[in-house]
């Protein structure tokens, strides 16, 4: 045998040899996974698994194999477990779904969806945005007609689901999601998904200062720390933004706030729209300047004006905001407490990419923002994606030069995985799938 024969022989034996060992990191099914998730991320995640999404985006990155057997949906960067088809017709002012089965679970779920009354993020961006739908089954299809063009509707029902549907990957037994044998797609990997509370040992748990310890998932885009002041508040302007956003966020150093309260995750934010779903820009010009401002403690009369600052106090990082903005206040002649003048810092997690359809999301919760007409023209409702960003980016700044809202800071939003647990998706509001999730080492 020549030489060249002894090292092909050497290098197959090699070869078969290595097989057995990576065999064990292709997908396969089985093994538990444990969740430890606060209770609003807790039942989302219940929610994205026993349900089933109207449209869900087509990821980027998936395999050939991913989009053989999840399709887009025809002329649609967008695809449905639910649909076959979504048409626009009445120049974007109809939209025709057909459905994959009967048509009414998917009617009912939409309208609900859609409602202005309703719980889910899309029928609030409607109401803000001054749009109505109706929606009805016609023959085996069902049809939304909007009052007015709505070009981004796919991405509208990506926010909508049918809730406990036939066909779902899960279904909830007590504190277990179990595999569903009739899910539409075939079962999911994982044997089972066990819910925990949120600081127990888990496989993935949502990531905070309190939870460390294995890998990290980043949402595509951070969630922003906003001040939304009342109209009395921007009048009295307690918090000298008249000088200049630049000014605030020198006294803030949210570099040091996210250090303290978030372990450095996040940054100095130029707009209310975050990296991820809007380019980078710089803030609208402030005023003349003043004076420089050294932050102190001294004591106020009884009569100070005040700032009412409402907002969420398990949020360490937005309590953190509001302890510093204190501060400032207190510098500048102001203490905290109930007054005509009020503000609101809140942490706003972006349920959607597309920037138009965040806006309107964000005005839909908070319905000062959708005062004036500014969200009414057609530009947020284009079908085209430039011309929604430029209108998000017109409304971002309006709104900021009105210090109706301000933005202050982003923080990101992240979930930490076992080393071993491959598979785990999140959705832009930072809910994780684990439809395919699987083990890398068997469990």
């Amino acid at each position: 045998m020549s030489r060249r024969s002894i090292a092909l022989a050497f290098a197959l034996a090699a070869l078969l040899a290595a097989l057995p060992a990576s065999g064990h990191r292709l997908p396969a099914p089985g093994g538990e996974v444990r969740l430890a998730l606060p209770d609003d991320l807790r039942a989302a995640t219940i929610a994205a698994h026993t349900g089933l999404p109207v449209v869900e985006p087509v990821p980027e990155s998936a395999p050939a194999a991913d989009r053989l057997a999840h399709p887009a949906l025809p002329g649609l960067p967008w695809r449905s477990r639910v649909l076959s088809a979504l048409r626009a017709e009445q120049d974007s002012a109809r939209w025709r779904l057909v459905p994959r089965g009967p048509a009414s679970p998917v009617a009912d779920a939409v309208a609900a969806c859609l409602s202005p009354e309703s719980s889910a993020w899309p029928g609030r961006a409607l109401a803000a945005a001054g749009v109505t739908a109706s929606v009805e089954v016609l023959e085996a299809d069902v049809v939304i007609d909007f009052s007015d063009r709505f070009g981004p509707t796919p991405g509208l029902l990506a926010g909508c689901s049918l809730a406990d549907a036939d066909g779902a990957p899960f279904r909830l037994d007590g504190q277990r999601l179990v595999p569903a044998p009739e899910a539409i797609g075939g079962a999911p990997l994982p044997a089972g998904l066990e819910l925990r509370g949120p600081l127990a040992t888990a496989d993935l748990a949502a990531g905070s200062p309190d939870v460390a310890g294995g890998g990290a998932l980043v949402t595509e885009a951070p969630d922003v720390v906003l001040l939304v002041q009342s109209q009395p508040a921007r009048r009295a302007d307690p918090l000298g933004l008249d000088d200049g956003l630049e000014r605030l966020r020198a006294l803030l150093d949210p570099e040091l706030l996210l250090a303290v309260f978030w372990e450095g995750r996040g940054g100095p934010v130029q707009g209310l729209l975050p990296p991820g779903i809007a380019p980078s820009r710089p803030l609208p010009p402030g005023g003349p300047g003043a004076a420089d401002l050294s932050l102190r403690l001294d004591t106020l009369p009884d009569d100070a004006p005040r700032l009412d600052v409402s907002f969420e106090p398990t949020d360490p990082l937005v309590a953190g905001v509001v302890e510093r903005l204190a501060v400032i206040l207190r510098s500048r002649g102001w203490a905290l407490g109930g007054a005509a003048e009020h503000a609101e810092v809140v942490r706003w997690r972006p349920p959607t990419l597309d920037p138009a359809l965040a806006l309107l999301a964000l005005a839909g919760t908070r319905p000062s923002l959708a005062e004036g007409g500014l969200l009414e023209g057609p530009g947020l409702r284009s079908a085209d994606p430039d011309l929604r960003l430029s209108a998000a980016l017109a409304v971002e700044r309006a709104w900021i030069e009105e210090r109706r809202v301000v933005p202050l800071m982003t923080a990101d939003r992240w979930v930490i995985v076992d080393p071993d647990l491959r598979g785990v998706v999140l959705r832009p509001d930072g809910v994780p799938l684990l439809l395919d999730a699987w083990w890398a080492v068997p469990r």
